[in-house]
């Protein structure tokens, strides 16, 4: 796990240089673009393989930090945190090569694509905060590796329960960032709603991959057996919490709509309300599991 652990600091900070380096080449082509200058061909080829290999160490990354909490065993945010910006950061990279293909169709009929600069920059923040949280969650388990000692056993899988909601949260906030920024983004209708609906899954997708790993880790086991009873108890508290706070907070929208004090894109709301529910449950269960 050690050699694994070092593995993934080095493709960490190699993953940070490309994606600095991808950056400011992208800058480069963008002001080439704006004074109508001809792209260099192997700008273009150079950052095409750029994305690949980040692409690879995405994958690496995500299967490193698997590892690493099946190894420790213990809840983390910041595993979690890592592991959701991840994925939706891998996501990302297709949305990079699908807004480059239209800077490059584009650019040269004088149309307005600074939508897909603004997409194209985003994800490569995106890109580089995962490849930053990558190699502090990685500095910190080598830490950990010195003084490690082990912890008191878990009650019914106990740190897997405390990652699937913290995985929740974490989902929830990236999913509200990720809203705002496609909404101030500049980006065409074209391509704003078909954005917004793919993004909202793909920032789900961590959550329903670690409540699947749950599940599965409870299939031999009889369905009452599921939870303890502090973890049942935290459960339904949750969701009396989930329920009351999001059908007051639903009604105050559905009368500012009403009144037209606020006015927005249909499409919007049930996004924001899906993870508006899903952090309240997560975030109420989390924070009375914590308490003893």
């Amino acid at each position: 796990m050690k050699r694994i652990n070092c593995f993934l600091i080095v493709i960490s900070v190699i993953m940070l240089g490309l994606i600095s380096g991808n950056t400011l080449m992208l800058s480069y082509i963008k002001d080439l673009i704006e004074i109508e200058v001809i792209i260099p061909e192997w700008m273009g080829g150079t950052v095409a393989a750029f994305l690949i290999i980040i692409a690879l160490f995405h994958l690496l990354g995500l299967i490193g930090l698997v590892l690493q909490f099946k190894y420790f065993k213990r809840d983390s945010i910041l595993t979690a945190t890592a592991f959701v910006i991840g994925i939706f950061s891998l996501f990302l990279l297709a949305v990079d090569v699908v807004m480059l293909h239209d800077i490059g169709n584009e650019y040269m009929f004088s149309h307005n694509i600074a939508g897909e600069w603004k997409i194209v920059f985003m994800g490569h923040f995106i890109h580089g905060l995962f490849g930053l949280f990558l190699l502090i969650q990685s500095i910190a388990v080598s830490r950990r590796f010195s003084k490690y000692a082990e912890s008191r056993p878990a009650i019914k899988d106990e740190s897997v329960f405390l990652v699937v909601h913290q995985i929740g949260i974490v989902s929830a906030v990236l999913g509200f960032l990720c809203i705002i920024l496609l909404n101030r983004s500049g980006v065409s209708q074209e391509y704003l709603r078909g954005l917004l609906f793919l993004s909202s899954i793909v920032i789900l997708i961590p959550y329903g991959l670690a409540a699947v790993y749950w599940i599965f880790t409870k299939r031999r086991e009889r369905l009452a057996d599921w939870y303890d009873e502090k973890q049942f108890t935290d459960i339904s508290r949750g969701a009396l919490v989930t329920l009351v706070i999001s059908v007051m907070t639903t009604i105050g929208l559905y009368f500012l709509l009403l009144c037209k004090i606020i006015n927005s894109d249909g499409a919007i709301w049930f996004p924001i309300y899906l993870f508006l529910t899903l952090l309240l449950f997560s975030g109420s269960t989390l924070y009375l599991s914590k308490r003893a």
